[in-house]
């Protein structure tokens, strides 16, 4: 199954990314805002694209709107830096000039990306609203991005729904190697946003 197999094959990168500094300082309550701020602006317009190829190419639309991020990761900006915050590709966003060069045509590099990032704010995102609330007094309506209420009420059976439509999907092994040699690759650019938001925000 292609689920089980993405997790076998990216378990030591999840592990990775949970280790990594900006992570560490989440988790302990020490992360500097702007450096949260700067990732979510960083990841903005990631989702803006998948959520593009996922509703005009049919690509796992049917979990469309309940599943899709991008317009709760702009609430969440706009009610934290009280202002509104452009689309924009800046230099440091390697995981969109990623999307933008590699993946616009090619349903197994959207459903790599669609694994790590739907997946990850599926499994891990109550527990980053929860510590954002509690350590740093964020309010509900700036933590709109980890909100999934409307897909788990529709889709009770939550992550496992995903991981069966994944299943579904007819794909040759072939097909399934690059789906987790893409994966891999969305991982290790996920540590980069992290790693350039901390720097950028704390440099600029």
């Amino acid at each position: 199954m292609l689920s089980s197999l993405l997790k076998e094959h990216t378990t030591l990168l999840h592990q990775e990314t949970e280790k990594h500094p900006w992570v560490k300082l989440l988790l302990s309550g020490r992360l500097p805002m702007p450096c949260y701020i700067q990732y979510l602006k960083f990841f903005l317009p990631v989702y803006s694209y998948l959520e593009y190829l996922m509703v005009n190419k049919n690509w796992l639309d049917d979990f469309v709107p309940e599943i899709v991020r991008a317009s709760s990761l702009q609430n969440d900006i706009t009610e934290l830096i009280d202002s509104d915050v452009p689309f924009y590709l800046d230099s440091n966003n390697a995981y969109l000039a990623h999307l933008l060069h590699q993946g616009g045509e090619n349903l197994n590099f959207f459903i790599a990306h669609f694994y790590v990032r739907y997946f990850g704010d599926l499994s891990g995102g109550r527990l980053f609203r929860d510590i954002l609330h509690k350590k740093y007094g964020l309010k509900l309506t700036q933590l709109n991005y980890y909100d999934f209420s409307d897909f788990l009420q529709k889709y009770p059976g939550g992550i496992q729904i995903l991981r069966e439509r994944l299943d579904s999907i007819p794909l040759s092994s072939s097909d399934k190697f690059s789906i987790i040699q893409e994966a891999q690759i969305a991982f290790r650019l996920t540590q980069k946003m992290m790693s350039n938001a901390l720097h950028q925000a704390l440099h600029h």
